[in-house]
């Protein structure tokens, strides 16, 4: 899998738009800012990630194959020391993907957190 990290694009705002919601101006100012980090993976797929406290912050994804791309998300994670990857999400399938992968429900709308062993 090829990750890369990216400045904020057109390109990206465009492929990120479905996910982004009403959330694109802030999401936008985050990683402009460097509050935030936005990665191109396998060229198609993009990410958008922020650190709070211990844990790794999911803000988008769009693209192919999340099953992998989490691996590798909580792997990077654990390489930070962090304890959680959260996936804000209102999404019922990813909500069962998450399940899969050993996440919890820790809030209202579908927050996932992924225990880093």
């Amino acid at each position: 899998m090829n990750i890369e990290k990216l400045r904020w694009s057109d390109d990206a705002a465009h492929a990120l738009a479905p996910v982004m919601g009403l959330d694109a101006d802030g999401i936008q100012h985050d990683v402009e800012s460097g509050a935030a980090e936005l990665y191109r993976i396998d060229g198609t797929s993009y990410l958008v990630t922020r650190v709070e406290g211990d844990a790794l912050i999911v803000c988008c994804y769009i693209g192919e194959d999340l099953r992998e791309a989490a691996r590798h998300i909580v792997a990077a994670a654990k390489r930070a020391g962090l304890k959680t990857v959260q996936y804000h999400t209102e999404t019922k399938g990813l909500a069962r993907l998450l399940d899969d992968l050993g996440g919890r429900c820790i809030g209202r709308y579908y927050i996932y957190a992924v225990e880093v062993h």
